[in-house]
């Protein structure tokens, strides 16, 4: 086992773009294939390590998303130990993120789900899953980390007319690449393996029982996910995934399956929903007010594709959606920050006191 099997050359490319010190010890690397709460199953020229962070980096690190995910490239401090036939290590930094998967809204904030990704594969099932706007809301967290996206539409033996899914998703985003699979009447499953390239690393995302588990069992050849079905009184699926862990095809590509998400709320990034929606971010540049807000403002391009039939109104509304939970989040978040900076001077306020208190003693 070599690192390079696992991305370590094209991640070092990224980091000499970076101008960053190329002096690390190739036995010092490794990449994070699994998380399991405060352990971190490691791959490395070492073979895979159980590791722990130290404790000097879990007190450094000022917010959670600095921590470790799925993907990661990290330093290790060797020597490795051998406990109970488990080799082990301290993982002492987490080199940076090339890209990034993550999801906003989250009880504890913005949450990573992986990092280092190529590309965001998003699973939807054909049966009541598929949605466009849903859609729109993957491609956007995709955009957001700096991910190229694909679509793969499962279980097309749920569906009599695939090629409508299909019409639906290029009328709003020609360019992306959509794979329509099913692992029962086997169908479009070897396009799919061949578009997953040696050493690169692919997240598949989803709602819960969509069939990204089926689809990776399938790729590797044996079941190494749990796989369940769909219910049958909503035809929706049930949780079998549930952690995060990078596995390695045959073909050399690197597959991160996800736990399915029930929430998918979006991080404060604008550029993410421009490059969603290309063609209302062209329309906006078109607008008489740079600030237009699409609304009332006179000589708005976009209120004048929608009125001319150029600008699909459900197009309009996803993005508006979108774009109205995306302040929403700015809003809460500057709600904590001033909340937080309260009680830090809050606090700074009553040690003052006290000390003040005990001077005129």
């Amino acid at each position: 086992m070599t690192i390079n099997e696992f991305g370590w050359e094209t991640f070092e490319c990224f980091l000499e773009g970076m101008d960053r010190q190329l002096n690390f010890d190739p036995r010092t690397i490794g990449r994070v294939a699994q998380v399991q709460r405060d352990l971190f199953g490691v791959i490395c020229e070492a073979g895979y390590l159980w590791c722990e962070l130290t404790g000097k980096l879990r007190h450094e690190v000022e917010n959670s998303v600095e921590l470790p995910v799925v993907g990661d490239w990290v330093e290790l401090s060797p020597p490795f130990t051998d406990a109970g036939g488990e080799w082990s290590a301290l993982i002492t930094g987490v080199l940076p993120r090339r890209s990034f998967l993550a999801r906003g809204g989250h009880a504890r904030g913005t949450q990573v789900l992986a990092a280092n990704v190529d590309r965001v594969m998003v699973v939807m099932s054909a049966n009541l899953d598929f949605k466009v706007n849903r859609l729109d809301r993957y491609m956007a967290l995709a955009a957001a980390g700096n991910c190229d996206a694909a679509l793969v539409l499962s279980k097309a033996d749920l569906h009599p007319h695939m090629e409508e899914l299909v019409s639906q998703v290029k009328a709003r985003h020609p360019d992306l690449p959509v794979f329509v699979t099913s692992v029962v009447s086997q169908t479009g499953l070897k396009e799919l393996a061949e578009s997953l390239l040696p050493e690169k690393a692919y997240t598949f995302v989803g709602s819960s029982g969509v069939g990204k588990s089926s689809l990776v069992n399938f790729m590797m050849g044996r079941e190494v996910l749990a796989v369940s079905g769909i219910r049958e009184d909503d035809d929706k699926g049930r949780h079998t995934t549930t952690h995060r862990e990078m596995v390695k095809l045959e073909s050399g590509a690197l597959l991160v399956d996800t736990p399915g998400l029930r929430a998918v709320g979006l991080v404060d990034e604008d550029e993410a929903l421009e490059a969603t929606f290309g063609q209302l971010h062209e329309l906006g540049q078109r607008c008489k007010f740079r600030d237009c807000t699409h609304d009332t403002e006179p000589g708005c391009a976009v209120r004048a594709a929608l009125e001319s039939g150029e600008l699909d109104p459900q197009t309009w509304e996803s993005y508006d959606k979108l774009k109205r939970e995306q302040a929403f989040e700015l809003r809460k978040q500057d709600k904590a920050m001033a909340a937080n900076h309260k009680k830090h001077w809050k606090t700074i306020t009553q040690n003052w006191r006290v000390r003040k208190k005990h001077e005129g003693r």
